[in-house]
């Protein structure tokens, strides 16, 4: 009987546990990811959308698509078939305006779930692109052109959308022929802006930052905007590699912002670097040429820049009132038709390495402070060790480079590379630039 009854147990027992793996099969099959395909399963790329599940794919067939508006309120991933050329998404371009905080305008897409991928659409004709109001989304491969508003919006929005939202990524679009490029603001940050191509945008710049903080923005190429990159009220952000040109006011503008790295860009507009009221930024490696003013700042403090070509400009490098001392050496000052330019007496920038470095010129080791390069300087250098004997003097003779290059910086084998001292914290430096008001 015991026997009997033992088996009875086992049996039960490979029952229930039969039961369990059945039903946690059944549980993972029932969550796989599916792909939908629009317009086979859904008409409206809309319907596939409100049909899905979480992690979905959604797939759009070539065709032209009229929408009011994608909402995507789920992790999705929803991209073209065949690319942009072959898939067109056209919004609704209402906007009314009530006052900042009452907004009725058409995003072609708003992704308002996090983990959204929108990849490969031509999108046009909306109040705005895409409109990011949520997280780690990534917009990648799309052709963003002539939507009235930004192509692509990523901050609060009126009382709708307020907040902010962190860690998306905008790479490889083209956005152009619209309103402005890329708007990121209202402290949304950690935003990835990578190799995407920005022209002809007409209102608006072609980046534009506003209160945030930890964005990257490399290997863009921006043009023929009103400004190339604006940046304001931001902090750690890193700016490598972009080409910007023929913007018609400012290639790169930097308000109130601290703690920025300007590396590698060339730039081209009627003024290529403006930097007011910053602080604390580090520019460096760039080629700003072609303008009425290469490098233009005022109000600012304990901004290093260095390894520079500033180039075939009007003014190459103007200054206007400043608060505390700029860092400006190892730069090169080429064919400028004004070398430089102080509008205000001080004294505090420094023209020069912040201490004796150790370089080789002509064969020859040396240590020693060393300046920028002026293409026209005109005195010699009794001691050859690359160091011209007579300053360069700047503002009524009373500001001087001390040290003046006889050669351009890449002539210098600079043992180490003269890092910029961390600067001291500066009286405009409040809580990573948060002080900007719209």
């Amino acid at each position: 009987m015991k026997k009997h009854a033992s088996k009875e147990v086992v049996i039960l027992k490979l029952r229930i546990i039969f039961l369990f793996v059945a039903l946690t099969y059944m549980l993972v099959f029932s969550v796989q990811a599916t792909t939908i395909f629009v317009p086979d399963d859904y008409d409206e790329i809309q319907w596939a959308v409100n049909n899905a599940s979480n992690k979905d794919t959604i797939i759009v067939r070539d065709g032209i698509y009229h929408v009011n508006e994608i909402v995507v309120d789920k992790q999705l991933t929803i991209k073209s078939e065949n690319g942009s050329k072959s898939c067109i998404i056209v919004g609704n371009d209402t906007f009314l305006w009530a006052d900042r905080y009452n907004i009725i305008s058409y995003c072609v897409f708003k992704l308002v779930a996090d983990g959204v991928t929108i990849e490969g659409f031509t999108i046009t004709g909306g109040s705005e692109g895409v409109c990011v109001f949520s997280n780690r989304n990534t917009i990648k491969g799309n052709d963003i052109l002539a939507n009235r508003g930004y192509g692509v919006y990523i901050g609060s929005y009126g009382n709708e959308y307020p907040g902010d939202y962190d860690d998306n990524a905008v790479i490889q679009n083209n956005i152009s022929l619209n309103g402005g490029g890329i708007f990121v603001g209202d402290g949304s940050d950690n935003t990835l802006i990578s190799e995407n191509v920005i022209l002809m945008n007409s209102r608006d710049p072609g980046i534009n930052l506003e209160e945030v903080d930890y964005t990257n923005i490399e290997r863009n190429i921006i043009a023929q905007g009103p400004i190339g990159i604006f940046s304001a009220g931001t902090a750690y952000t890193t700016m490598d590699g972009n080409v910007i040109s023929g913007a018609r006011i400012y290639g790169l503008k930097i308000d109130y912002s601290y703690y920025n790295t300007v590396v590698n860009n060339e730039i081209q507009s009627y003024t290529g670097l403006f930097i007011q009221e910053g602080a604390n930024n580090i520019i460096y490696y760039n080629n700003i040429t072609d303008g009425i003013y290469g490098v233009y700042l005022v109000g600012s403090a304990n901004n290093c820049i260095y390894y520079n070509n500033i180039m075939d400009n009007f003014y190459g490098i103007y200054l206007g009132c400043l608060k505390t001392g700029n860092y400006i050496f190892l730069n090169n000052f080429i064919n400028n038709e004004i070398q430089n330019r102080i509008s205000c007496l001080y004294k505090d920038s420094i023209w020069n390495t912040m201490r004796p470095v150790s370089y080789k010129y002509s064969g020859k080791n040396f240590k020693g402070y060393l300046g920028n390069y002026w293409d026209d300087y005109q005195y010699g250098d009794a001691d050859g060790n690359g160091v011209g004997d007579q300053p360069i003097l700047m503002h009524k003779n009373v500001i001087a480079d001390n040290f003046p290059l006889m050669k351009p910086f890449e002539y210098y084998g600079i043992h180490g590379k003269p890092t910029a001292k961390k600067p001291k914290q500066s009286s405009l430096d409040n809580q990573g630039g948060k002080q900007y008001a719209k």
